[in-house]
């Protein structure tokens, strides 16, 4: 269980690897959102990453650290993948490439909601045309690092403004190292 403090910033949870060898990492991620979050724009940061880059969740390793999977969550118009967008979201940073999914409350947004009746990052809901949400192996994302590596898994819960105007619970997250 992880309580996230009330600013923004990110909030860590490590899990260790024990030591095994691995060049495989898969999981699965599956939340809520709540009010506005606006996916990977974090227009309030310099998208390293190490900063709140993301509002949602950020699967890293090593020191310093290195990118597995961004799991995003963006009220409507917010993913970067909609073709269909009024909203004009930025790029994610290059760190993060193709290696992630964002998924957020499709319709008009209410501010200080949570969203119970759509689950993140399930491929359910997924708006036409947005390919953030729609992947074959949704929920699940897959890596195959360069060499192998004993580092410990590091998840990240981030926002970049305060829980007030925006947030994500996780219900579900799994991690697999092989």
């Amino acid at each position: 269980c992880v309580q996230q403090q009330s600013n923004k910033g990110c909030t860590s949870v490590h899990y260790p690897t024990l030591s095994a060898p691995f060049t495989q990492v898969c999981g699965q991620a599956a939340g809520y959102m709540y009010s506005t979050p606006d996916g990977l724009e974090a227009i309030h940061t310099n998208k390293t990453i190490d900063s709140p880059y993301v509002d949602g969740l950020s699967v890293t390793y090593g020191t310093p650290r290195l990118h597995l999977w961004t799991y995003a969550a963006g009220v409507k118009g917010h993913c970067l993948c909609n073709p269909n967008s009024e909203h004009r979201a930025s790029q994610p940073p290059s760190f993060v490439g193709r290696h992630y999914y964002c998924d957020g409350w499709p319709e008009q947004h209410v501010f200080g909601r949570w969203y119970p009746e759509y689950r993140l990052w399930d491929g359910e809901g997924c708006p036409a045309g947005n390919t953030c949400c729609d992947p074959p192996n949704l929920p699940w994302f897959h890596r195959t690092l360069n060499t192998a590596t004993t580092e410990d898994i590091e998840v990240r819960w981030c926002r970049d403004q305060v829980s007030r105007n925006e947030d994500v619970g996780v219900e579900l997250l799994e991690i697999y190292v092989y």
